[in-house]
């Protein structure tokens, strides 16, 4: 595969937008990365008990609160190790896990136990092309597809960031559309996509549509992104708070000096 057919990533774009310097360690070295922290570690938990609850659900198992807990005590139990990193010092393990237990308890009361939708997937990967020339495309995975009761297409997003972000940010985010050109791609008969983000810790959902027009200038400056990425051949250090959470902290002089 040569260059321009490399397939990337949407963390893998915005990796290269934050630091290039880490891009350069995982992307080009393919240095692996070094321990989870404890904030990557409960969203993936998370993630976890909602794709084991809305499995069952399809199954046409009775779940309901009780069994969305479980399934978050029993990923947590099983996939736990000592080398989690806290990067906050005042924090502790259980304040993690009690945080991620009351954000789907929020989510079931506010969405969950009544949300009217068909799970047609869970973790969903998705081929997103960029043009028609075998061209750079990108793949993702979707946290849910579900099919709502008019018929729409549902893309759901499932955050477990500890700040409500505003409206303005969500809309400029534009992860989610690029997956709805996936999703087009496999189901061109959909009467409509919704693209829906779900803060649970905050029991908040934003909920938005991309028109086309929208999503063909996505592509265009998707592919710029990557064009600028291809021709890259420095990769400065981008020496930022952030890096407190960087998981190349014991390859990187910069954090080492200046961090």
């Amino acid at each position: 595969m040569n260059a321009r057919q490399e397939v990337y990533s949407y963390s893998r774009l915005n990796t290269f937008d934050h630091c290039r310097y880490r891009y350069k360690f995982q992307y080009i070295d393919k240095i692996p990365q070094g321990p989870t922290t404890i904030e990557a570690f409960m969203g993936s938990r998370v993630h976890d008990a909602l794709e084991e609850w809305y499995g069952r659900r399809g199954l046409g198992e009775s779940v309901g609160l009780h069994e969305l807990i479980e399934a978050y005590r029993e990923s947590w139990r099983s996939k736990w190790c000592d080398d989690v990193r806290i990067v906050k010092r005042n924090m502790t393990v259980e304040h993690y896990r009690r945080t991620g237990e009351r954000g789907l308890i929020t989510y079931f009361q506010t969405t969950g136990r009544d949300d009217p939708t068909e799970t047609l997937a869970m973790e969903l990967r998705v081929h997103i092309p960029l043009s028609e020339d075998g061209g750079p495309a990108l793949r993702g995975f979707i946290d849910r597809l579900a099919r709502a009761e008019d018929g729409a297409l549902e893309i759901h997003d499932y955050k477990t960031t500890s700040r409500l972000p505003s409206d303005k940010d969500v809309d400029a985010d534009p992860q989610l559309a690029l997956y709805q050109i996936g999703v087009q791609r496999e189901f061109p008969k959909a009467p409509a996509i919704r693209l829906i983000r779900h803060f649970v810790s905050f029991g908040h959902t934003h909920r938005t549509q991309v028109d086309a027009g929208r999503l063909e200038q996505l592509r265009e400056s998707t592919k710029e992104r990557i064009r600028v990425i291809q021709a890259c051949t420095e990769y400065p250090a981008n020496v930022t708070v952030l890096c407190r959470w960087c998981s190349y902290q014991d390859r990187c002089e910069f954090y080492q000096n200046d961090a």
